[in-house]
């Protein structure tokens, strides 16, 4: 019970509020009731003291969930959700108070907080520091439109401390770019990818945060380009035995599928490009198939039932009606076409710096042109639903073998990329 009595003891000294203390007194009566069942102890409350709790907290229950976060150390929320209450036009002294409470004890923590990074002397905490100064300000801005704030059942208005964090915030801007651009600057005097990509993203955050920084567009230019593999994609064929165009469509694939972060492409080649790693595609041959067409005949049949019947007599002896029925058919014939290109090769990846051959697979891309129709004679009131869907188109003429390559040169490319962007994590 002692919790009980020093929390009624702190509304007279101002450390919490009436509010509070209530909702403290009756987690500490529930607290100690479920101990001494546990020990098979006999606890008692006042009937009365008890039911005036419960009364209180249920009369406190618009601002329970705000009092709640404050209790629980969640000043933001409370203060948010005090704050959003307020806008609703619910100006009660509960929210008053507990946005009183709130505001002045997250003031206290931020304070704290920010005196304590400075005392440790450490450049890596002062983007912490401004990030805590910009909070202090997020919230004196929030709480302004509210003030004056009259809290009546204690006739005086809600303290609520506005420091002038101008100054302040903008020295701890100004030691913070000091520090990411330090560190960028040394992350980049080490001459390793890694660093330079660390470095780059020293760089943007001093960017997006705080702005500029002496030559910080000019490190981060430096950083990309150092944190960057480059990658040529050279495109060969042994003979000159594709078209022009078909062999256009290979070596100006789009590039588009291996983009990605820190890797750049590049076909062809530009003069002074140095690139890291060098990828070689190579067309060997390429074979166009014999056009194809066959027919294959089959039948749809149908039971219908028909006008009239005739008597019969079933096994009691009984005369019944028997449904005339008839089996319709319908013939069909479908027609398939085919022919096919095919274009084979290889993909090689070797290390542009030293030579070495890292990786080397096939390349195999095989265009297939089809085409298919379904002809019926006879009762079509024989045919499948799914059959009917089917009917109908008629025999094309087929592709020009130009038409065929084109194509297949167009998937071979394609084909290559996505090989390529499937190994390229393995290298680089």
């Amino acid at each position: 019970m002692e919790g009980i009595k020093n929390s009624f003891a702190n509304i007279r000294n101002g450390q919490l509020s009436p509010f509070h203390c209530i909702y403290f007194a009756l987690a500490q009566c529930l607290q100690y009731r479920l101990k001494d069942q546990a020990m098979n102890r006999n606890f008692t409350l006042p009937y009365s003291s008890l039911a005036a709790i419960l009364l209180l907290t249920v009369l406190l229950g618009a601002c329970r969930s705000a009092e709640k976060h404050l209790l629980q150390g969640n000043y933001d929320l409370a203060f948010e959700q005090s704050l959003q209450k307020l806008a609703n036009g619910k100006v009660k002294d509960e929210e008053a108070l507990v946005l009183e409470r709130a505001y002045a004890l997250g003031l206290d923590r931020e304070l704290q907080a920010i005196a304590q990074m400075k005392t440790e002397s450490r450049p890596d905490r002062w983007p912490n520091i401004v990030r805590s100064y910009e909070t202090l300000q997020y919230r004196i801005n929030r709480v302004k439109p509210f003030l004056p704030l009259y809290i009546a059942s204690e006739g005086r208005y809600a303290v609520i401390e506005q420091p002038d964090l101008t100054q302040p915030l903008a020295d701890a801007r100004r030691q913070a770019s000091i520090y990411y651009y330090t560190e960028a600057t040394r992350l980049l005097a080490t001459g390793r990818q890694e660093d330079a990509r660390l470095a780059w993203s020293t760089l943007s955050r001093l960017e997006n945060d705080l702005g500029p920084y002496r030559d910080s567009k000019e490190l981060m230019r430096k950083a990309e380009e150092l944190g960057t593999d480059h990658v040529a994609i050279e495109w060969q064929q042994s003979s000159y035995f594709l078209s022009a165009a078909a062999w256009d469509a290979i070596r100006f694939t789009d590039l588009a599928p291996l983009q990605e972060s820190w890797v750049q492409y590049l076909s062809p080649e530009p003069a002074g490009f140095d690139p890291e790693f060098r990828v070689q595609i190579r067309v060997l041959t390429s074979f166009l198939s014999p056009p194809q067409q066959n027919e294959l005949h089959f039948f749809e049949t149908r039971e219908i039932e028909k006008e009239g019947g005739r008597m019969v007599r079933d096994s009691s002896g009984n005369f019944v009606m028997v449904t005339k029925t008839e089996t319709i058919r319908a013939d069909l014939v479908e027609t398939k076409q085919q022919q096919s290109a095919q274009i084979s090769g290889w993909m090689e990846i070797t290390n542009a710096k030293t030579g070495q051959r890292l990786y080397r697979e096939p390349v195999v891309a095989d265009f297939i042109w089809l085409n298919s129709t379904l002809r019926a004679s006879g009762n079509l009131d024989a045919l499948k639903p799914e059959t009917k869907a089917r009917l109908g188109g008629g025999v094309l003429p087929f592709p020009p073998p130009d038409m065929l390559m084109m194509d297949a040169a167009r998937l071979f490319g394609q084909t290559a990329i996505v090989q390529l962007a499937n190994q390229r994590q393995r290298f680089w």
